[in-house]
């Protein structure tokens, strides 16, 4: 599933909920999520899923900064880093 929740689905009563809702339904192996923004970490561990942001090594897993999420039902398997994290991923899941 590829997702942009739009600002971290903040911008609506009870947008973080909503999200998780739909995820529920849909029940995805892997949500590369865009937009997240601090959310896709409550998001992920409402869903018993494993997370990680594409941010540098050490950047706060709730950093209101940070664009770009990937959300798995798997876990993850090798880290791999890019110099341009905000704008596009590279990696192993």
């Amino acid at each position: 599933m590829a997702w942009n929740i739009l600002h971290g689905a903040n911008d609506s009563k009870d947008g973080k909920a909503h999200a998780i809702q739909i995820i529920r339904e849909i029940n995805p192996d892997v949500i590369l999520m865009v937009e997240t923004y601090g959310s896709g970490k409550i998001i992920a561990d409402s869903l018993g899923y494993n997370f990680h942001l594409i941010a540098p090594e050490g950047t706060a897993l709730d950093d209101k900064n940070v664009n770009l999420s990937i959300i798995s039902s798997y876990p993850f398997g090798e880290r791999i880093d890019t110099n341009f994290p905000f704008f596009w991923v590279e990696g192993k899941l």
